[in-house]
């Protein structure tokens, strides 16, 4: 279905429960040949819209980690008596978007829809969404870096008090932190995508960090920018067509999505301790040849990186963390950057932490 091309969505919550997924009550109870599924799917993207649902259901009734399975539905071998789109909701941001639902009423699928192994479907879900929280990331820094592009425009042009906006000291101030609050997320975002295929291992971790700090970060960005805008970011028409309000509520949805922020936080707090003690132990250990070369793929962007192999997504860290690793090289790197041999100086430190590269100068274009 997916190599033809067709137009999935994904039912996963549920209207009572939301985060809680291990709470969610739509069973999909094996008959004969067939599972019949019973319950409401909300909220799901282009439920609609979609020739593919696929749904997250209770194969035992005791439910828990091992009590849930996914299956991948055809719209149009469904009985049309047997389930219900659900009213499409009206929101703030993405208004295009088709939201809505599907309610499912002992409804037949084949067992044939069931993806993998019963049983497996809170682990499936739980790689995949490793994937798609990192993705989300391209949201956020795409409304940000439109937001601020349209925040320079008025700011250049602007007259206030005999100059520019762009001239105001705080007004500088603020553009300046912005932009900088641009280039973090967008490094971060880089740097993890490349990492998500060279330590796939780690991204239990890696995606929830992404998921958590670039919303959290940008929307307080772009706060800022309204501010330089005034009065013109609360108009929908007269400036720009609200092509800055457009973002701002756009932006939204990337903090909800896939985990919103709590649920991120809750990641990281499960794996933290783990983390630090792996983290510790790196520390004191010497960089090997294996990670300064996986190191080395990650952050120097002219290396190729290996093809993403999903089946290497684990639902805990259970190995120190790659830049956790990294960090005593980089700080070396950092007191040394020509690279030349001295008591900070490590062989093993990775090419592309260094700094005495052209590529590494950053040049701002006023």
């Amino acid at each position: 279905m997916v190599k033809n091309g067709a137009r999935i969505s994904w039912g996963f919550s549920e209207r009572e429960y939301g985060s809680d997924v291990l709470a969610n009550q739509m069973t999909a109870v094996k008959k004969g040949d067939d599972y019949l599924l019973n319950g409401e799917k909300w909220l799901i993207g282009n439920a609609g819209r979609s020739e593919v649902f696929t749904i997250f259901a209770r194969t035992k009734k005791r439910g828990g980690p091992g009590g849930f399975s996914i299956f991948a539905v055809e719209k149009k071998d469904l009985p049309r008596d047997r389930f219900t789109l659900l009213q499409r909701e009206k929101v703030v941001g993405l208004r295009a978007m088709d939201l809505s639902g599907v309610r499912f009423d002992q409804c037949p699928v084949p067992a044939s829809a069931l993806v993998g192994i019963e049983g497996h479907g809170l682990e499936y879900a739980l790689k995949a969404t490793q994937v798609v929280r990192t993705m989300i990331g391209n949201i956020v820094v795409g409304c940000s870096d439109t937001a601020l592009r349209v925040t320079l425009t008025f700011a250049r042009n602007r007259q206030l008090f005999n100059e520019t906006v762009d001239q105001i000291p705080y007004s500088q101030r603020q553009l300046v932190e912005c932009f900088s609050d641009l280039l973090v997320s967008d490094i971060m975002l880089i740097c993890a995508t490349r990492a998500l295929q060279v330590s796939t291992n780690q991204f239990s971790v890696w995606s929830s960090v992404i998921k958590y700090f670039m919303p959290t970060m940008l929307e307080k960005s772009i706060c800022q920018m309204a501010v330089v805008l005034g009065a013109r970011y609360f108009l929908r028409e007269t400036f720009m067509f609200g092509v800055f309000q457009k973002m701002m509520r756009d932006m939204g949805v990337s903090s909800l999505a896939d985990g919103n922020t709590v649920v991120n936080l809750k990641s990281i707090s499960l794996q933290l301790e783990g983390l630090l003690e792996k983290g510790v132990a790196a520390q004191s250990a010497s960089l090997d040849t294996e990670m300064a070369e996986r190191l080395s793929t990650i952050f120097d962007l002219d290396r190729c990186v290996p093809s993403l192999d999903t089946e290497k997504l684990e639902l805990i860290a259970e190995v120190a963390m790659t830049s956790s690793k990294g960090l005593r090289a980089a700080s070396q790197d950092i007191a040394n950057p020509q690279g030349a041999s001295g008591p900070n100086s490590s062989s093993n430190t990775p090419s592309a932490f260094r700094t005495n590269s052209p590529s590494s100068t950053l040049h701002i274009k006023a």
